[in-house]
């Protein structure tokens, strides 16, 4: 039985995006056709949010991959835990991405110096130890600026992880 004083399904329970959000209880980022200059549409100039299961990719790998995003600051999107820039951490937020074709690997560069100089990729361990940039510049995420389908993360082994696709259709952030 449905709760008489619940808001309905389609009513998002905020309105505007660029609220600081920190540690509060589920909440959804919600609508952004009520900002204060009037309605926004996708793709006007404010990236999209990320949310979990954004496709990732980087330069040196060879398939894509899923960003992994841990719901500690329960902020939802779309109903998917919402992302900000510290979710970096490999093998937590950040999985493999098949094979990795970078010299600056080790593990590559060992196994291309095996076969005499031919470039052997070898399984992708991603390294990433900075968090991803720019991020959004007014939206805050659990204390962080929430990250945006424009932001980049360096991998230590020379690749630059992308998101190809945010894992949400309908939000914006600032």
């Amino acid at each position: 039985m449905a709760d008489e004083h619940a808001a309905p399904e389609s009513e998002p329970r905020w309105t505007h995006i660029g609220l600081f959000v920190t540690h509060v209880a589920p909440v959804c980022i919600g609508s952004v056709n009520h900002v204060a200059a009037g309605r926004v549409k996708y793709g006007e100039g404010m990236p999209p949010p990320v949310a979990m299961s954004a496709m990732i990719q980087c330069s040196f790998g060879v398939a894509p991959g899923t960003l992994m995003v841990i719901p500690t600051s329960r902020v939802m999107i779309e109903k998917k835990p919402a992302a900000n820039i510290m979710d970096h951490k490999p093998f937590v937020n950040i999985l493999p991405f098949g094979v990795c074709s970078s010299l600056a690997n080790p593990t590559t560069a060992a196994a291309t110096a095996a076969a005499l100089g031919v470039l052997t990729p070898t399984p992708c361990l991603p390294n990433t130890v900075a968090p991803w940039t720019p991020g959004a510049s007014k939206t805050m995420i659990g204390g962080m600026p929430a990250l945006t389908a424009d932001s980049k993360c360096q991998c230590i082994w020379g690749g630059q992880i992308s998101i190809v696709q945010p894992g949400t259709m309908k939000e914006q952030v600032k």
